[in-house]
């Protein structure tokens, strides 16, 4: 691989974000449908950065539509914030996460904007359905903990 410095430090930083984060939900809960919940979730928004930091998820790799995919994690990571971890709350995080990713993708067709940056329509209904699909899975698994789990 052809990378920097800057390159390793930030896919290190990555990798201990993710670890972090698999260790802390494990101590949230020790439901099953919790913790795949929160694998689900945190591979999902890992993958998306690292994929769309190296080759951009859709078209070219300096596109600036691929900036649209780094409000994910963020957004999952504000939600994750907000519900303190709970499982209800990363339900409907989720699945909130779901919806803009469909709306993302929708979006991007109706607009016309994948055929004036000629972006493959097969990236961005494959990116849709990888990433809504993980997000739906997160939020069924983390809505069949919040189920489980006393109030």
């Amino acid at each position: 691989m052809n990378w920097s410095a800057a390159d390793y430090l930030i896919f290190a930083l990555m990798v201990l974000a993710l670890v972090g984060g698999l260790i802390l939900m494990r101590r949230m809960s020790g439901d099953i449908a919790y913790r795949l919940g929160a694998l689900t979730a945190l591979l999902a928004g890992f993958v998306m950065v690292w994929a769309n930091g190296a080759v951009g998820l859709i078209g070219a790799e300096g596109s600036d539509l691929n900036l649209l995919f780094f409000a994910f994690p963020g957004l999952g990571l504000l939600g994750a914030a907000l519900s303190r971890l709970r499982p209800a709350g990363l339900a409907r995080t989720c699945t909130l996460l779901l919806i803009a990713q469909l709306t993302v993708g929708a979006g991007l067709f109706l607009t016309g904007l994948i055929s004036q940056k000629d972006v493959p329509v097969r990236d961005v209904a494959l990116t849709t359905l990888v990433f809504a699909t993980a997000w739906g899975l997160a939020a069924a698994l983390f809505q069949r903990a919040a189920r489980r789990s006393p109030s």
